[in-house]
């Protein structure tokens, strides 16, 4: 024992020696309450997170059961029969069961990291939130839109009256936009609302600028202003994504549209216009693969075909190849924008994208049309069947991907059918029309119950009574000259027939014995 160990006086044993001999055991303890303390809180948290969670989902499924609520059950007499109702979160108290008791409560050493199951979101009806839209401040948005267009006629009027030198008209729009984006940077955390219709304007002006550019005054070349369009179209996206702002997104979009409207789509080569909306447009489809802002979409295809018809109209001698190609890669923006965004994130579809699927695909087929009919007419068949292949693809990327709802399939599945139905009197003729829609008569019935949705089942029927109607309109009828019994075109469609009824038939009775 060392002299430090003992006492000088009576060789004891210095009991303040051990404690002095360990002086972080003291440290040690209070990080040990610490981080018991802090497992405690976590644990509350997850406990809190995970309730909030759940309350949520009750809560958006009671939303989504608002608009078709069951009516009261009556008894005999009229009268309403109550029916007992779950206890509701709030300010009644829940009374705890015995069995609730016995559930072992979680310490913090055995605590386990939360787990969603991502449970499939109920479909809400898509409204105009008024509370959300009267609370923007609408007099930034529309000072926003008067700026744009007063930077746009400025120019186009300072064009026409050679007021300033092409140098400084396009640098007063640079610097304006620029600025209008650093006002916005700046006072994003003081005034949003404000700062968001500000920084929309900015990215509006600078997409006017750089059209007047190379369009009006041709200071620069084509490569080089596509490269900065680029550039405004990518600070334009991260804005919009980084403040969640719809405001910033549609305001820069609608500046992007209104450049051709205001500035005029005659450029020095007519294909630069539409090569200018492909830009535009992939930057809707980027938006669109994070966010399902529905009016984004909506603005976009809009504008895009809005644009490229008022394109038609202006420029004479169009090649219509070039004119086909620019058009599908529209269609093709606009037909992964909804769907995307629904199977990367595994969301429930509503009315409205279905709605934006379904018109993106009648326009895309009507100005197709309206290009290649009077040239190309034997190709439309062709045409039909590449879009329902294309669709019939979308919906085997939603069905292979776990967790997608079924419903971003049918959609799918139903512009296919429609596409298919109308692909076979275009491309074929006689008998292989009613052959052709019998078969994906049977085929639709089949996939209505492998989905079940008895739309696809409605539609299935309602193929085959075209196919009916056609044969007994256009297939009946022979000529008796000439007529060889059994062995021709008319029996083999009858058989054909026969066994396409029988088919739905045994797989309708057999499917719904099995739903009982």
């Amino acid at each position: 024992m060392s002299e430090e160990e003992a006492c000088p006086q009576c060789q004891r044993a210095n009991d303040d020696a051990n404690v002095q001999q360990d002086p972080v055991s003291e440290d040690e303890q209070d990080i040990d309450e610490e981080l018991a303390s802090v497992r405690r809180q976590l644990a509350e948290a997850t406990d809190l997170l995970g309730s909030l969670h759940n309350r949520v989902i009750r809560l958006e499924a009671r939303v989504s059961r608002d608009a078709e609520a069951p009516q009261p059950e009556r008894g005999d007499d009229g009268a309403i029969v109550e029916q007992p109702t779950a206890a509701v979160t709030g300010s009644a108290s829940v009374p705890v069961t015995s069995e609730a008791a016995a559930v072992p409560q979680k310490t913090p050493d055995t605590l386990e990291p939360l787990r969603y199951s991502a449970p499939e979101a109920p479909e809400i009806a898509f409204r105009i939130d008024w509370e959300q839209v009267l609370g923007r401040n609408w007099f930034a948005i529309i000072g926003g839109i008067a700026v744009v267009l007063g930077i746009g006629f400025f120019l186009k009027l300072a064009f026409d009256n050679n007021w300033i030198n092409d140098i400084g008209r396009i640098a007063l729009g640079v610097v304006v936009g620029i600025g209008f984006l650093g006002v916005g940077e700046y006072a994003q955390r003081r005034v949003p609302r404000w700062a968001q219709a500000v920084t929309a304007s900015g990215t509006a002006i600078l997409y006017l600028t750089i059209y007047a550019a190379f369009g009006l005054y041709q200071m620069i070349s084509p490569t080089a202003a596509f490269l900065l369009l680029a550039v405004v179209v990518t600070v334009a996206v991260l804005l919009a994504l980084r403040y969640e702002s719809l405001v910033i997104a549609l305001l820069g979009l609608v500046g992007a549209f209104i450049s051709p409207v205001l500035l005029g789509p005659n450029l020095p080569d007519e294909r630069l216009a539409l090569v200018y909306i492909l830009i535009v447009d992939v930057g809707i489809l980027a938006i669109s693969t994070f966010r399902n802002w529905r009016w984004l979409t909506l603005v976009g295809l809009a504008g895009s075909y809005g644009i490229f018809a008022y394109w038609m109209l202006e420029v004479t001698g169009f090649n219509p190849v070039f004119a086909q190609v620019a058009l599908t890669g529209i269609f093709l923006t606009f037909a992964a924008a909804t769907p995307l965004f629904h199977i990367l994130w595994r969301r429930m579809p509503g009315a409205t994208d279905l709605s934006l699927m379904s018109l993106n695909a009648v326009v895309y087929f009507a100005l197709t049309t309206a290009i290649l009919w009077d040239d190309y007419k034997g190709w439309f068949g062709l045409i039909a069947f590449g879009l329902t292949a294309l669709y019939g693809l979308i919906a085997l990327a939603a069905l292979k991907r776990s967790g997608v709802p079924a419903r971003t399939a049918v959609f799918a599945l139903g512009i296919a059918a429609v596409f298919l139905t109308m692909a076979f009197p275009l491309q074929f003729s006689g008998y292989s029309v009613a052959v052709a829609w019998a078969a994906q008569g049977v085929m639709m019935v089949w996939m209505s119950f492998y989905l079940g949705r008895w739309q696809t089942r409605a539609f299935g029927g309602g193929v085959l009574f075209l196919a009916v109607c056609h044969l007994l309109l256009f297939d009946f009828w022979v000529e008796a000259e000439g007529y060889m019994p059994i062995l021709n075109g008319r029996f083999l469609t009858m058989a054909v027939f026969i066994a396409a009824f029988y088919a739905a038939g045994i797989i309708y009775r057999r499917n719904r014995e099995a739903e009982g």
